[in-house]
């Protein structure tokens, strides 16, 4: 990997540079397909949430041409601080797209199960009610569809909303009698009068062009079924209006017969807008994933690349080095295996390898061969694959929804507070580069980081206020799939295992129990009573029954005792669902997510009846994490703020009075040095002197040990040669001022 010269290394680097610029490319390419995406523009919820992806995908692909530009100046420059920042790039890089990239398919896959599952899935009539709160709508999309489909069927094209006259062969018969309808008028032979469909009706003149103004704008519908048209709520016309007219298809799931918006001479509608949507999801999500997955690969071969060209200077040193290491390697095998003819080294290696083979299996073994003179040292490791195999891979069938939604979060800020410690170990290695660029490339960094801070966690202050405001009436506060399937079972079927079963003849209540804490009117909403068991319009309302100390004290006692005992395939919950349940209770203190039921699951029975449901206290506790979490971003991104504008003025060149400054400080500094120690003539010989006095003009300090001898600059004695080149050599244009007001040259 570039480890032959300073050339190819910086080829390698040119290389990565043109590779990351093409992905910074193709990244700025596929924001723009997310902002031209048409389902953005169908509800202004909807184009809100277009321009998050969209400022953040073009962000990443600006950083990544930014990355390629630099890598093209660290080839050309090939400086080793600048292959440091570099280095420090493209990890960041790398950590960046790779958790982008596997967050996108998560989401893609999350996305296609609850199209599936939750969109067009199976779900309760009292679960629906209108919400203006996109989110609960697109929820319950599911349940708008199947009333379009049905009143579109029945109503278009009939005396209720006749059609303006079109080719009525643009529908197929067996798909007209699918919808109960028929293109054949009631005199027409062909008519089938057993099957009873109804015939399409057009009109010469007049007629509607599309069952949206039958239905919203003459309220035709309304006149013979009083607010039909009042159970779709008008963002749900929007995106209906928008996924026609972009891909041709009409409804959610399933498709009705006529559309909804485009005009009725169109003919029928291709398909369901179900298809359209997941082939959406998957340009914009899966395809930005495998984008993320590209770009990183491009950082990893620049970190590989970077990993053999930063220790050293440059390639030459590496070779050195290297030629180094392996001379000394040589040399010390030689000495250490040096065979002599009095060893006995040949029946060693037999010794050895005669026990060493016996524990091959298990902890390897080596065996030593002389060969012309040389010994080969050979090690056989062997792994015992039954030792460390683990046999503990069974397949757990624990629904970890919540677990996972959790781990996101952790793994979230578990990162950004890393990238934030990175930040600030780079901060200190800056303190020993005194170049402008590091400064510049470390105030570039903590600001772009800073604002994804910023950006990052005012979205999360906003989805926590938006998601979980108290305005919101629907029984569901988020999209998450991975908690909705918990929070429909707890609802739908253990409130309604306990109602059903609980207190009766199967499943006996202890009689510690006390009755009176339950009130009567709401055991009668559940067909249940405190008294004796009667009989009203109908329905059978089953009393309280006791049986002393041998009943149960909790419902769930009563569930995995008996009911799961009686049919293991209904009474069936996931141990997760049965630790969220749990949980909830003991720390809540309610009971079922919408609404209470008249027991608890896991509480004892003298503890009464629930009071609340829990789902505003999870609607609080999930606030709390986004915005606390969104709060704690913000307070970094001022942080990081703070720390560009301080660190902005070292990328700054410096002024020229500080040149000057500092050339005057060195004259003060020559100045303040011009006494020198000499030597002074007494009586007895020359002796140094305690203090210090002017020079003469044509003598010269000596250094070091005292001598008697004094050096001149015309004729220096052999005694003091040395120390007078020195002094020479160290203030050549040095000119020291004599006690004469003349100048001195050295």
């Amino acid at each position: 990997m570039c480890c032959c010269s300073v050339k190819c290394c910086r080829i390698y680097l040119a290389v990565i540079a043109v590779i990351i610029i093409i992905a910074g490319i193709v990244v700025c390419i596929f924001s723009g397909l997310v902002k031209n995406e048409a389902i953005f523009d169908s509800n202004d919820d909807f184009q809100k949430y277009g321009r998050i992806p969209f400022a953040l995908i073009l962000s990443l692909g600006i950083i990544l041409l930014l990355t390629g530009l630099y890598t093209f100046i660290t080839s050309y420059k090939y400086n080793r601080i600048m292959r440091i920042i570099l280095g420090f790039l493209g990890f960041n890089l790398f950590i960046t797209l790779i958790v982008s990239g596997s967050i996108l398919i998560e989401v893609y896959n999350s996305g296609m199960d609850l199209m599936d599952d939750n969109i067009c899935g199976t779900l309760d009539i009292k679960q629906y009610k209108e919400n203006d709160d996109m989110h609960n709508l697109v929820l319950f999309a599911g349940f708008y569809d199947f009333v379009l489909l049905n009143l579109s069927n029945e109503f278009m094209c009939s005396d209720v909303c006749p059609c303006k006259k079109v080719d009525v062969n643009l529908w197929s018969e067996n798909q007209l009698n699918f919808a109960s309808r028929t293109k054949f008028q009631y005199d027409d032979k062909r008519y089938d009068v057993e099957q009873g469909f109804s015939p399409l009706i057009f009109l010469e003149n007049g007629g509607y062009s599309n069952f949206y103004d039958c239905l919203q704008v003459d309220k035709m519908v309304d006149k013979k079924y009083p607010n039909k048209s009042a159970l779709i709520p008008k963002g749900i016309l929007q995106i209906i209006k928008k996924l026609e007219n972009s891909y041709f298809c009409n409804n959610f799931c399933e498709s009705s017969v006529f559309f909804l918006f485009r005009d009725i001479t169109e003919g029928p509608p291709k398909s369901s807008c179900q298809k359209p949507i997941k082939d959406m999801l998957k340009r914009l999500l899966e395809n930005g994933g495998i984008i993320c997955f590209f770009a990183s690969f491009s950082s990893i071969f620049l970190l590989l690349g970077l990993f053999f060209n930063c220790r050293y200077k440059n390639m030459t040193d590496y070779e050195n080095w290297q030629k180094q290491v392996q001379d000394n390697e040589n040399g010390y095998a030689i000495e250490e295996y040096k065979i002599e003819d009095s060893n006995d080294i040949g029946y060693q290696s037999r010794q050895s390898q005669k026990g060493l083979h016996l524990r091959q299996n298990d902890i390897g073994s080596r065996s030593v061969n002389i060969i012309d003179g040389q010994v080969q040292v050979e090690y056989v490791l062997s792994i015992n694959q039954e030792s460390t195999r683990d046999n503990s891979h069974l397949k757990q069938s624990i629904n970890d929804d919540m677990r996972k939604v959790g781990n996101y979060i952790f793994y979230v800020i578990l990162g950004l507070g890393l990238i934030v410690a990175i930040l600030g170990l780079f901060g200190f290695l800056t303190i020993k580069c005194h170049k402008k660029c590091c400064n510049c490339c470390y105030g570039f960094w903590i600001l772009m980081w800073g604002l994804i801070f910023g950006a990052v966690g005012i979205l999360l202050v906003l989805v926590g206020d938006a998601v979980c405001g108290s305005s919101t009436n629907s029984k569901y506060n988020n999209l998450l799939k991975d908690i909705s399937d918990t929070l429909n079972s707890i609802d739908k079927d253990i409130n309604k295992w306990s109602a059903q079963s609980f207190c009766t003849t199967e499943c006996p209540c202890n009689s510690d129990m006390q009755v009176r804490l339950w009130n009567e009117a709401r055991l009668n909403q559940v067909y249940r009573t405190q008294n004796t068991t009667f009989v009203k319009n109908g329905f059978t309302y089953y009393a309280i029954y006791r049986n002393g100390s041998d009943g149960y004290r909790s419902f769930d006692k009563c569930l995995t005792g008996y009911l799961y005992q009686k049919d293991s395939s209904k009474y069936k919950l996931s141990d997760f669902t049965s630790k969220f349940v749990k949980e909830i209770e003991n720390l809540f203190d309610c009971n079922g997510i919408c609404n209470p039921g008249i027991f608890y699951t896991y509480k004892d029975l003298k503890e009464g009846p629930p009071n609340q449901d829990c789902m505003e206290s999870l609607r609080k506790t999930f606030k709390n994490v986004t915005v606390n979490v969104g709060i704690t971003l913000v307070v970094s991104f001022i942080f990081c703020f703070i720390a560009f504008v301080t660190q902005y003025w070292l990328c700054r060149p410096m002024p020229k009075d500080e040149h000057r400054h500092g050339h005057d400080d060195k004259k003060k500094h020559d100045k303040h040095h011009k006494h020198m120690p000499v030597q002074q003539n007494t009586q007895n010989g020359y002796q140094q002197t305690q203090g210090y006095q002017n020079t003469m003009p044509n003598q010269v300090a000596p250094y070091g040990p005292v001598d008697t001898s004094v050096s001149y600059n015309g004729g220096v004695s052999p005694n003091n040669s040395y120390m007078g080149q020195m002094n020479y050599q160290h203030s050549p244009n040095i000119q020291y001022q004599n006690g004469y007001n003349g100048y001195k040259q050295y």
